[in-house]
């Protein structure tokens, strides 16, 4: 994997900057911190729910409110790893990380809907503001719209000042979805000769369950709830789409971490990782894979303190390692490079080159 631009690994931390956050420096214990935390970003979610983006109707869950809602959350982790809960209220920093996310994804939310959302939450009795039916009582702009809305503009500002105006943020979820384009094919095709060869995957099974759709929506699912934990800022985000795209086989077709470790490491170049498949060690790749272990120790660990421990009931029992592993995706592709060797200047046959790499 390429090294980091200086200007986006300020943006990624070990897990011992936890430790030393504005936060705990003001007392604030770490899991109080995580709450906290999480607690915004599931003001955003629901503020989302209540907003119109891009002027129409937009399900939160659906693909293109999606990158609002993550971008909003990883502004919240980064904002939160240099300035305090003790000195700007976590009311107003969802509306205004919503505000920001939605401009940066090209989803742009008008402010006076985002302060609406806010009332409606928040102050029930307050009177919300529509300038564009001027007969309505709701025409005029009430002191609690004008106070959220100042306030929210002001934060918007400090916010800014506080990432460096550094509004890039990769999506871990675009990332996964690009990676596993023809995921359902390729699994097909590999479904396909194995049947022809009576080849299984050891379970007595010879397809994939998954496939790009389950991908788009259990994918989001767990992304989503990656993102309420500080992951957006312990882990890059191929690093987290390529971990979570191994949860997905593990859960999918119920086999064991090592087993979906290895299948996904056959689409590891799409992921932009330095982690490759191999029959006999299934993922390998030293310093990328060690990466995706790490981030899968924090996503388990996250998951059963805070999140929803119910997820990690359903995955199978990692202790079973195979002797063997088989491809799930890319048997076809290596078959088909296996099946046209070449000569070398003598004429004779030359060993056949290893398998070409797969790219989106």
């Amino acid at each position: 994997m390429r090294r980091l631009a200086d200007v986006d690994q300020q943006w990624y931390f070990s897990r011992d900057a936890l430790d030393h956050t504005p936060s705990r420096q003001d007392g604030m214990s770490l899991d109080v911190e995580l709450q906290r935390r999480k607690e915004v970003i599931e003001n955003i979610r629901s503020l989302a729910f209540r907003v119109k983006l891009a002027d129409e109707e937009i399900d939160p869950t659906s693909i293109r409110a999606r990158p609002v809602i993550t971008s909003a959350a990883t502004l919240v982790h980064r904002f939160y790893m240099r300035r305090s809960f003790a000195d700007f209220e976590a009311r107003l920093i969802a509306p205004t990380a919503l505000f920001l996310a939605s401009k940066i994804e090209d989803e742009q939310v008008k402010l006076r809907h985002i302060v609406n959302s806010c009332l409606d939450k928040w102050e029930r009795g307050a009177t919300p503001w529509h300038p564009e039916d001027e007969r309505s009582p709701y025409a005029q702009q009430s002191r609690e719209h004008q106070r959220w809305e100042r306030d929210i503009i002001a934060v918007e500002e400090i916010m800014l000042d506080t990432l460096c105006f550094d509004m890039s943020i990769p999506q871990s979820y675009s990332i996964l979805r690009e990676a596993t384009l023809g995921l359902g094919e390729m699994a097909a095709e590999t479904s396909a000769r194995a049947v022809a060869g009576g080849v299984t995957n050891g379970h007595g099974k010879r397809k994939s369950m998954i496939d790009e759709q389950m991908v788009a929506t259990t994918g989001w699912v767990i992304i989503l709830q990656s993102h309420f934990p500080p992951l957006p800022v312990l882990c890059l985000p191929n690093v987290l789409a390529f971990t979570v795209f191994a949860f997905l086989v593990s859960l999918l077709d119920q086999i064991s971490w090592s087993e979906a470790l290895a299948a996904a490491s056959e689409l590891g170049d799409r992921f932009g990782l330095d982690v490759h498949f191999d029959a006999e060690q299934g993922a390998v790749g030293a310093n990328d894979l060690k990466l995706v272990q790490e981030c899968r120790q924090l996503f388990i660990g996250y998951m059963t303190s805070f999140i929803d421990a119910s997820l990690m009931t359903v995955l199978p029992n990692d202790s079973t390692v195979p002797s063997h592993y088989t491809r799930r995706f890319t048997a076809h592709l290596v078959e088909i490079v296996d099946t046209h060797p070449s000569k070398d200047e003598s004429g004779s046959l030359a060993q056949a080159p290893p398998a070409a790499p797969i790219v989106a």
